[in-house]
């Protein structure tokens, strides 16, 4: 009876031992899947994703409309700064010399700047995942994006298609112009960038109301990387960014400044010229200023915002119809 017993608790011993085994494998099998990283997906199978949305676009018509939220505003530029973030590391001599470590490599900046592109630019510029940073334009270094204007189209699909135009800021303060395309799905919450221009003309020129055709996607395709949520903001906030806007566009691109100058602005610098003068002049001033407070008020249905230096020198007056450009004056 005993060695029964003895034999009994071996085997059922043996079969604990066996599902804690088969457990322990499940388990990491789980978390491998869980972790597992996909920097090195096979572009056949991007190709044929890719493939699928562009027979799903189409050319729609629609009115060019300005951005009346702040929320949306800041959500379409998190997404551009997130694109830049990733894209100008394909060009890092360390990420290519692989001195990051063994995953923060050439590969893992690849993939993640070519799923942020829509299909239409990639099958427009024959760009792969392993051509893409031969295909793209070369851009080394950190840059913050300055947005100067904003607008959508408007159409019945879930897509919304946002023109920008502003300002690539480096570390040192250098600007390079850019014109981007924002496909923003507003149901799933994932966006994709078209670096092309759409409309063959400057996006800083389009007119509110103007009827333009466009291909649209009827989807973006969904990946954790371009997934996006709404960027949480204050006024506050955004009027920094405009003071620092204005303080960076009277320094280093003063004719842009001067075509952003409102009626008041023109009054005082009635050329170009005589802007760039007074800059010259008061560089050291200008170069000092800080914001620090901001004042709002309505003039003609127009949001006007005052916006203080820290020793209150400098006022500048920005008019504001909506989030899609301004206007100032100091």
């Amino acid at each position: 009876m005993n060695d029964n017993k003895r034999k009994i608790v071996s085997i059922f011993s043996i079969i604990v031992v066996l599902l804690i085994v088969v457990i322990i494998i499940a388990g990491i099998i789980i978390i491998s899947n869980l972790f597992k990283d996909d920097s090195y997906e096979r572009d056949d199978t991007d190709r044929e994703l890719r493939q699928e949305a562009i027979d799903l676009f189409e050319e729609k018509s629609g009115k060019i409309v300005t951005v009346s939220s702040m929320v949306d505003f800041n959500t379409v530029k998190a997404c551009i700064q997130k694109f830049y973030s990733y894209y100008p590391s394909m060009y890092d001599e360390k990420v290519i010399n692989g001195e990051y470590g063994e995953n923060i490599n050439l590969d893992y900046y690849k993939q993640r700047t070519y799923y942020f592109l829509s299909s239409g630019y990639c099958t427009r510029n024959d760009v792969t995942l392993d051509n893409i940073n031969s295909k793209l334009p070369e851009l080394k270094g950190t840059f913050l994006p300055e947005i100067y204007s904003m607008y959508y189209i408007t159409y019945d699909q879930n897509v919304k298609l946002y023109f920008v135009t502003g300002m690539l800021r480096d570390e040192s303060n250098k600007g390079i112009p850019f014109s981007i395309n924002v496909y923003m799905d507003t149901v799933n919450n994932y966006f994709e960038i078209d670096l092309d221009n759409l409309l063959q003309k400057k996006y800083d020129e389009l007119k509110v109301g103007e009827e333009i055709t466009v291909s649209i996607p009827e989807n973006v395709l969904g990946r954790t990387y371009n997934k996006f949520g709404p960027a949480a903001t204050t006024y506050g906030d955004f009027s920094k960014m405009l003071f620092d806007n204005i303080v960076n566009l009277l320094l280093y691109n003063p004719d842009k400044a001067y075509e952003l100058l409102s009626e008041a602005g023109k009054a005082r610098f009635s050329t170009v010229e005589d802007l760039r003068n007074f800059v010259t002049t008061n560089k050291k001033e200008i170069l000092l200023l800080s914001f620090k407070m901001y004042e709002n008020n309505y003039v003609d249905g127009k949001l006007n915002v005052n916006l203080y230096d820290k020793n209150s020198e400098y006022i500048f007056n920005v008019i504001l119809e909506d989030f899609s450009s301004f206007k100032f004056s100091f």
